[in-house]
This record gives structure tokens, sequence and C-alpha cells, in this order.
């Protein structure tokens, strides 16, 4: 579990965040939506440890991080995986290497054993036969699945994506959806989702956080979203074409 209490964080005199208070559940995918600009990126980079808030504490496993010896938030970032929004792969390197570089850096697997690790990730994201290509020979969706695979590489607790259907079509998106879900309930993951895609809040939105202008104005499911009293989250949310044909149906 990660807890956010008081969380504020400024750059010059722009506040993007006010007074954050949120808890992100263990085995659930917790998505994190708002209007360009309403401080859903800089949340995300804070809870990953991207980013220092200015003010508040962050909990993860109900210890504070702020209380934490250098080693201690070392070990935390160990069971953190990041799926990053053009998947940063290595296109020097194979597929398989980039699923085994943080096994290597990380940990003291060999390289025997970072190879099998990384083909059963492989294995879970249904990409086993491309071990050996180069990042620059795969499609988009494709790309975005060898990042998943990196990313749960090492076991992690926590995992951050940033817009993961980020330039994908909509079918290619529910895929990598659909895996975001199943390896977040399958390995009971913490898992936060920066998007702005209806598609993901409304499939598998286990529970949602909406920014409005630095401020966590709603929470809760996904599907509640539609139904939501919240004004300010109705006029996003209905703004979109999903939603629209989803409330006339």
């Amino acid at each position: 579990m990660i807890e956010a209490r008081g969380v504020e964080k400024r750059f010059g005199e722009r506040v993007v965040l006010r007074n954050i208070n949120a808890r992100f559940e263990p085995g659930k995918a917790n998505l994190i939506i708002g209007k360009s600009g309403s401080g859903k990126t800089v949340l995300l980079k804070i809870l990953a440890g991207l980013l220092t808030p200015d003010t508040g504490d962050l909990f993860f496993e109900n210890v504070p991080v702020t209380q934490m010896s250098k080693r201690d938030r070392q070990s935390i970032q160990q069971k953190t995986g990041m799926l990053f929004q053009e998947s940063a792969l290595f296109d020097s390197l194979s597929v398989g290497q980039n699923v085994m570089f943080p096994l290597l850096l990380h940990t003291k697997m060999s390289n025997r054993q970072a190879m099998r690790r990384a083909l059963e990730c492989l294995d879970r994201v249904n990409l086993r036969g491309i071990y050996n290509q180069l990042p620059g020979d795969l499609s988009g969706g494709m790309r975005k699945r060898v990042a998943i695979a990196r990313a749960i590489a090492n076991k992690p607790k926590f995992l951050f994506c940033d817009e993961p259907n980020s330039g994908l079509d909509p079918q290619t998106g529910l895929v990598i959806d659909n895996l975001i879900h199943s390896i977040t309930h399958d390995l009971g993951i913490t898992t936060i989702v920066n998007t702005h895609d209806m598609n993901s809040v409304l499939g598998i939105g286990d529970r949602v956080f909406f920014l409005h202008e630095g401020v966590l104005v709603w929470e809760g499911k996904g599907l509640d979203v539609l139904t939501a009293t919240n004004q300010t989250l109705s006029d996003f949310v209905f703004a979109t074409p999903l939603a629209q044909r989803v409330r006339q149906s």
C-alpha cells in the first residue's frame, strides 16, 4: 500500500498539487485521471520517488518515506517497477537483454538466472518468441508489452505506469489494460496508473482518483465516474465519446 498525506508541490510560484490525501491499495489498479495540467503526472512522479514533495508525507506499507534511511529508500526502489510513456527501451539491446537489465543491475542473479526470469516475464505478456529481436523491429504495442515485462522482472510490490496507452490504437490499448489489470491482481501489486483514457477508467479502474487544478476532488470505482454527482468530474468524463455512448446505452 502507498499513502499520500498532505502532499503539496510547487514549481516557482505555480502550485501544482494542493493537500493531496490518497491511499493506493495493493492488488488494485489505481488510476489517476484529470485534464492536462491537472497535476496527475507530477503526483505519479512523487509517488514513484522521481520528485520530492515540498510538504506532506508518503507512506509505503505504513512506513513514512521521509524517515527512511538512504538504504531503506533504495530497497523500496528495488521493489518498484516503472512503465514509461514511451516504453524507454534500449534500442541497442535485444528484447531479452532489455528485460534482463534491471535484474543484472539490482540483483545478484547470474546471467542464466536473469535469462530464465526474462523468459518468464515475456511469457507473461505473450512475447516469448521475440527474445532475440531488437526493439526497433517491433510495433508500438509490442514495445509496450516488452516494457511491462521489464517492469515486472524484479517482482515489484509497486508498479507505476505513465500513460501506458499513449500512441496506441484502441484495440492494442485494451490488450495493455488487460495485462496491467491481470498482473496487478495476480501478483498483488500496488499499481498506480496515470491516464486520460476512458477505456482504461471504465475497464480496469478498481480505484480512480480525479485531480482538478492540483486538487483531489473525487475518488471512487471506475464505473462510478458515470453516475458521480461531482459536476467537474462529469464535465471531464462526458467530454469523451466513449463515456457519452455508455451513458446513452
